[in-house]
């Protein structure tokens, strides 16, 4: 039977981590404002594609990022606060599933590892197979707005302003390296840090991040490999794609 549009998910965890979440909501925003949207144009307004649109629009809808209209689809009034940065808006759009409400409310303020998270969820919500993946999303979650409160936001290891603007943050790095290019050691340290951060991904963008390590000295052949890698994770996270493409035509024009 196909997924109704916009429904939760049948695991009870998001597809997509909080800011991600926030961040694709902006997408639309910049695009439609508060205006109603069908579907489709919410759904392309954040370049999703269209075997993922409905899982991830339920992902939205779950966090109260986004809302069913009389007329269709748009932003919340929760999801337009969140996307500017207000704590109280992003900390409600976070809790709002009860599981993450739950551990917020539980482990929020507690330094724990996730070794402590996970039997409590084994223990009360007889989890299985997909705590490691709860712990994921609360984790990054509970980052996000921490990241928030104390000023910032939190971007992998990237520390950013609260404003949203990855084109902006994008630029600023690619300036910075045409007016002091990395060495042959930095260039290494990133591909080292670049095959960490992404060593959980599908074994396909592991075997090329590896085959971006073995060939980290033959520069030409390091960029084609690295285009194909920024190709593959666009399709799994659209925003990335983007934002990227976006600081590139900026660049060029």
């Amino acid at each position: 039977m196909p997924r109704t549009k916009g429904s939760k998910s049948k695991s009870g965890v998001p597809m997509k981590g909080l800011q991600e979440a926030v961040v694709l909501t902006k997408m639309a925003y910049d695009k439609h404002g508060d205006k109603s949207m069908s579907f489709s144009e919410i759904a392309e307004s954040m370049k999703l594609p269209k075997g993922i649109s409905t899982p991830i629009m339920g992902a939205l809808s779950e966090y109260g990022l986004v809302e069913k209209s009389d007329l269709g689809w748009r932003i919340s009034a929760e999801g337009k606060n969140a996307i500017f940065g207000d704590i109280d808006a992003t900390r409600k759009c976070f809790t709002k599933i009860s599981l993450f409400a739950d551990l917020y409310h539980r482990f929020g303020s507690k330094a724990v590892t996730s070794g402590i998270i996970e039997t409590y969820l084994r223990g009360k919500y007889r989890k299985g197979e997909n705590v490691a993946l709860i712990i994921k999303r609360f984790s990054e979650g509970l980052d996000y707005v921490k990241g928030l409160e104390s000023g910032h936001t939190i971007s992998g290891n990237v520390v950013i302003g609260t404003e949203l603007n990855y084109s902006r943050d994008i630029a600023l790095l690619k300036l910075k390296y045409a007016l002091d290019p990395p060495t042959r050691d930095e260039i290494h340290k990133l591909i080292d840090i670049v095959e960490h951060e992404l060593k959980n991904e599908d074994s396909s963008i592991v075997k090329l991040i590896k085959s971006i390590k073995e060939n980290k000295d033959k520069k030409e052949v390091a960029k084609v490999l690295f285009d194909n890698l920024i190709s593959i994770l666009g399709d799994k996270y659209p925003f990335l794609i983007t934002e990227t493409n976006t600081a590139k035509n900026e660049d060029e024009g």
